[in-house]
């Protein structure tokens, strides 16, 4: 694993989103009740960015395409047609900044 710098805090609005692509690996990032929150930002439907959908709730990302909803927290797909859960990333907060534990490449 490895632990990257990726946004501050500031970067991401309260009850916000925003996606990042750290060593080509495509990332949103949300915040969530006070916590922040990482999952792939590619929606395991068909491949829709899911940097450029919406915020439904507190922790859930609508997918842009077809409006399939996943959870944040878990990446556990809520409504089809994404049956898949995301891809989740540990986030860790220090001080101002956001890291996150990214799978080295094999």
């Amino acid at each position: 694993m490895s632990v990257i710098r990726v946004c501050s805090k500031s970067e991401i609005s309260k009850n916000g989103f925003k996606g990042f692509s750290p060593s080509g690996v495509h990332i949103l990032i949300m915040e969530c009740n006070g916590k922040y929150y990482a999952v792939s930002s590619i929606c395991t439907h068909k491949g829709a960015n899911l940097a450029a959908g919406n915020k439904v709730g507190d922790c859930v990302i609508e997918c842009p395409w077809h409006g399939s909803e996943f959870d944040v927290r878990t990446g556990e797909a809520l409504s089809l047609p994404a049956v898949r859960p995301l891809p989740t990333f540990r986030v860790i907060e220090k001080d101002a900044d956001l890291y996150l534990e990214i799978p080295d490449k094999s």
